[in-house]
């Protein structure tokens, strides 16, 4: 599969990376010498598959890569473990078998801006046009709202988070993405490798802290344009708080705390968030729609969509700028 032309036609198809053969998907318009490609970096346990209606969305107008790390959707499980440093570099590995080269505009969801980071600090800055960050992570999430504790309350709890978030009714993909996708995440390997990523998440946030790449004296990504989506996460959590007193879970302390911390989340969340801001002199930061919740690329595709494609009118009008800059001098 890595012999053919990635650069071209729409494929799909595994890839091997030396490490596992990682599936991938690449479609939209043949691209053109240094026009951006769109990489897209998903969530912790997440698939390709959950994204049909981003890269549809998307397809006509501009380039996309979506693949699924090893062990998920339909990747084949890695001998490396799934921390930070090995995915960013079997993305590198994938990316260097396929010839599809630079520049890039990244679009990440959740730990997937964790790895983003990861994989921009690692890059050449003329490698990366853009990056879209979709309610995602960044160095000081676990420090400020630290999830992990509230969700492990809700499951002891016995909450089903499909009903209770009434994902069935929420989510915009037509039947047949919706199938795929439920099938993918059901696989008894992607449930696996979900467990062994989840194992290595908090290590990310370390790791990635001692990189000092927020506070840098030029800002990490100079004036490349940053998009950033922030999710009603809070209402996602609130619906989850609901579920689990309607079931007497809970002693009165505890429902008392989380009472608090999931109305208090919403606001600190977006202020978090916008911190991303750091990482250019030029970026957009927008509320997602009430419906988004976390998974804004599955509930609200078309925002994610809208997002990117403005991102992407802003490289190319920054690129105009400094073509004609460059002329003026001449």
């Amino acid at each position: 599969m890595a012999d053919q032309d990635w650069n071209i036609g729409n494929k799909s198809g595994l890839v091997d990376v030396g490490t596992a053969r990682l599936f991938v998907q690449v479609c939209g318009p043949d691209r053109k010498p240094d026009e951006p490609l769109v990489v897209i970096i998903q969530g912790m346990g997440s698939c390709a598959s959950s994204w049909a209606a981003v890269t549809r969305l998307l397809q006509p107008y501009i380039r996309v890569l979506i693949y699924d790390r090893a062990g998920l959707g339909k990747s084949e499980t890695s001998r490396l473990r799934p921390n930070m440093s090995n995915i960013v570099r079997e993305l590198e590995q994938l990316l260097a078998v396929t010839r599809i080269g630079p520049p890039y505009l990244i679009v990440a969801h959740s730990w997937g801006g964790v790895l983003a980071r990861q994989f921009i600090a690692q890059s050449a800055l003329n490698h990366i046009s853009g990056l879209v960050l979709v309610d995602a992570n960044h160095e000081r999430t676990l420090q400020v709202l630290d999830w992990r504790v509230f969700m492990d309350w809700i499951k002891v709890g016995g909450v089903n988070f499909g009903l209770a978030l009434k994902t069935e009714e929420r989510h915009q993909l037509p039947s047949k993405e919706w199938s795929a996708y439920q099938q993918d995440a059901a696989r008894p390997e992607h449930i696996e490798q979900s467990k062994r990523e989840y194992a290595e998440y908090a290590l990310s946030f370390q790791l990635l802290a001692s990189n000092d790449i927020l506070h840098r004296a030029e800002p990490l990504l100079g004036a490349s344009p940053i998009g950033i989506l922030v999710g009603t996460n809070g209402r996602d959590l609130n619906m989850l708080f609901s579920a689990a007193i309607s079931q007497g879970h809970g002693t009165p302390d505890e429902v008392a705390y989380f009472r608090k911390w999931v109305a208090e989340f919403g606001d600190i969340d977006f202020k978090l968030q916008s911190e991303s801001t750091e990482l250019s002199t030029n970026f957009t930061v927008i509320q997602g729609p009430e419906n988004s919740g976390h998974d804004v690329h599955v509930t609200e595709p078309a925002a994610v969509a809208e997002l990117v494609k403005s991102i992407m009118k802003s490289t190319e009008s920054r690129d105009k700028r400094s073509d004609g800059a460059v002329e003026g001098c001449s």
